[in-house]
């Protein structure tokens, strides 16, 4: 299981059947690939596990290069769902791959609790000016998308924003941002690589 309530929820009764269950925390880039190893060991495939471990390490070091001498543009990830809006932290895992890509995520100076995501502030925002907006959809997509959309649309803050004015909003696929995306961490790597450091829309 991961480290969520749910999974938490699951433990005495799985134990109630005679069911082991270990909860496995996947909050940062380092977990996944701590995750390999230990699933390697206990599948008694190590070498299988430590191929893929390197392709993702590889993969990462080369993005780094791609980016290496870019001037890091201050950026704002957005975590949506049907209920509310809220700014994720480098303590998220989005966080922290745009936090290993040179950071600049203006939620990280807002983190007084130090936690994964804190409340979105428009007032915040303004002050901040990001220059790249993620969008993350939790839960139902359409319905998040078209609250975003009129979110942009009505409250005409948005319109001064750099972001917005320069139409570099962008929404993250979810398979590999509104869950960990295991052993594709390196191709969520790559997309928000391309996001921070070009200016072509995708």
């Amino acid at each position: 299981g991961i480290d969520i309530p749910f999974h938490h929820n699951l433990i005495d009764i799985l134990a109630k059947a005679d069911i082991p269950i270990i909860i496995n925390s996947l909050d940062k880039y380092e977990d996944v690939l701590q995750t390999l190893d230990f699933y390697g060991e206990l599948t008694n495939k190590k070498s299988l596990a430590a191929q893929k471990k390197q392709a993702i390490e590889t993969q990462y070091q080369q993005i780094l290069a791609q980016i290496q001498g870019e001037k890091v543009p201050k950026s704002l990830i957005i975590w949506g769902s049907p209920a509310s809006f809220s700014m994720a932290t480098n303590k998220s895992f989005s966080g922290d791959l745009v936090n290993r890509l040179g950071g600049g995520n203006i939620a990280d100076a807002e983190n007084k609790l130090n936690t994964a995501f804190v409340p979105l502030s428009m007032e915040y925002i303004t002050a901040k000016d990001p220059e790249v907006i993620f969008l993350i959809t939790h839960g139902s997509e359409e319905k998040v998308l078209a609250k975003f959309r009129q979110e942009l649309s009505t409250n005409p803050i948005w319109q001064n924003i750099s972001a917005v004015k320069n139409n570099r909003v962008y929404q993250l696929p979810a398979p590999l941002f509104s869950v960990n995306p295991g052993t594709q961490v390196g191709e969520s790597l790559q997309i928000i690589a391309n996001y921070l450091y070009t200016k072509e829309k995708k």
